[in-house]
């Protein structure tokens, strides 16, 4: 143990990395199966850190013991077992509330690949109604909150519910099954990934195979995988015991869930898009819960099937007839190795939203959300977009022949893969922004390009 048994990053320089188990040795002197390893511990850092876990910030994975547990922990509390899925971390270094941040960790977690989103939609519905009038869904599952109605203009606050995900399109004599794409999955990072099966008895638990390197032929640079290449294995002898299982057409979805890095850095799967669904809910609280009356009618929305064509927002916007529409959305982080900022503009994570000029983006709303975010401190960054955004802002700014409408992005590092990475004190700032555009919308006001 270090002199100082606070300084947990001299203990980790010893520590014993890859044992994920405890493990129990015979030591003299020690009770009989003590256990000689601790734990991992929780990726909490800074002062307020849940207590008993953390000290200094200074976070070792895995480490041996000197003494068994039951002594050591008399000096060094962190120093206890437990699962990291387990914690909902309620003091971190961000001013979220904890009953916001449980709702985006359940709503991170909740499975909802595209064009299967009942269940992230229920946990969104049931959120966002205790600050709404009304709540409705439609034919294919766009969900909708409404504040105010009857007011004018209609303001439609968007972002999508769906995730990227697979479907189950073969199963072969051995009882593997074969995938196709649903959305813009990584053939290359899905190998050798845990699973979920989403069938109509339960969920199914799988891994995506991996061919060992011991057994691959030598190459001199091994070509990328094809989703058509990729397997999971559900433990079935056969094709009809896989049948049994599960059918053609079953969704799958990785097992990645919410984890706090660092700080008040986030890592999950499905940032893309939760973090939308959760600001425009976040906005609906804000807005009903000003002191300020609003005039528009505000009209949160979840939306369904982005990830294959923007397909729900054009469904839910044409039914809406929104005057103005804000759609919140990921967009990618340019702060990280090999990453080309001239060709792909300069975006930080933990700078503050990002703003997009041209495209799509109406002038008149992007000139008022940047007003809003002067008068309220809010720091913004900007991207430039030559044409369209590969968003639902481009499927709602040319329904019904044009609504004003503008899009408003996190920043995220490695987009579409298990470990997207964004900072909670960017994302706090979005629903504060939705709300001040909400609020300084006056009544009957019109967004129109003036001539």
């Amino acid at each position: 143990m270090p002199s100082n048994p606070h300084d947990l990053r001299a203990f980790a320089k010893n520590s014993v990395p890859g044992k994920v188990a405890l493990n129990t040795e015979s030591h003299p002197g020690w009770p009989a199966g003590a256990p000689d390893h601790y734990g991992p511990l929780p990726f909490l850092s800074g002062p307020g850190g849940i207590k008993g876990f953390l000290f200094d910030g200074n976070v070792p994975s895995q480490g041996l013991l000197k003494k068994p547990i039951g002594a050591c922990s008399n000096h060094v509390p962190a120093l206890r077992p437990f699962f990291l899925s387990t914690l909902i971390p309620a003091a971190i270094n961000s001013a979220m509330r904890e009953e916001s941040l449980k709702f985006l960790r359940t709503l991170v977690n909740t499975p909802s690949p595209v064009g299967h989103e009942v269940r992230g939609q229920r946990v969104w519905l049931d959120y966002a109604k205790q600050f709404a009038e009304e709540t409705f869904s439609d034919t294919y599952g766009n969900c909708v909150a409404v504040l105010n109605k009857g007011g004018s203009p209609r303001l439609m606050l968007a972002g999508h519910a769906d995730e990227i995900a697979m479907a189950v399109n073969y199963i072969n004599e051995e009882g593997f099954l074969y995938v196709r794409r649903m959305g813009g999955v990584d053939a290359a990072i899905t190998k050798a990934q845990r699973v979920v099966i989403h069938t109509r008895e339960g969920p199914v638990k799988g891994v995506v195979g991996n061919v060992a390197p011991h057994l691959m032929k030598e190459e001199k640079e091994p070509k990328p995988p094809k989703i058509h290449d990729l397997f999971i294995d559900i433990g079935a002898a056969d094709r009809k015991e896989a049948e049994k299982l599960v059918r053609i057409g079953d969704p799958i979805t990785l097992v990645d869930e919410f984890d706090l890095l660092r700080n008040d850095l986030v890592v999950a799967r499905a940032f893309d898009n939760r973090i939308g669904t959760f600001s425009v809910a976040e906005a609906l609280r804000l807005i009903k819960e000003s002191k300020t009356k609003v005039q528009a009618e505000v009209c949160a929305v979840s939306n369904v099937q982005e990830e294959v064509g923007l397909l729900g927002a054009r469904q839910i916007a044409y039914s809406l007839k929104p005057d103005v529409a804000l759609v919140v959305d990921v967009t990618h982080a340019t702060d990280y190795p090999t990453v080309n900022k001239a060709q792909h503009g300069d975006v930080k994570v933990g700078r503050g939203p990002a703003l997009t000029h041209g495209g799509c983006n109406h002038p008149e709303v992007v000139a008022r959300l940047e007003a809003v975010a002067k008068a309220k401190k809010i720091p913004l960054q900007h991207e430039a977009m030559s044409s369209t955004s590969g968003t639902d802002t481009d499927a709602i700014f040319w329904t019904r022949g044009g609504i004003a409408s503008a899009l408003i992005s996190l920043p995220n590092r490695y987009m579409h893969s298990p470990v997207e990475l964004v900072s909670l004190k960017d994302l706090e700032l979005i629903p504060e922004l939705l709300a001040g555009f909400a609020l300084s919308v006056k009544k009957g006001e019109e967004f129109k390009v003036k001539i």
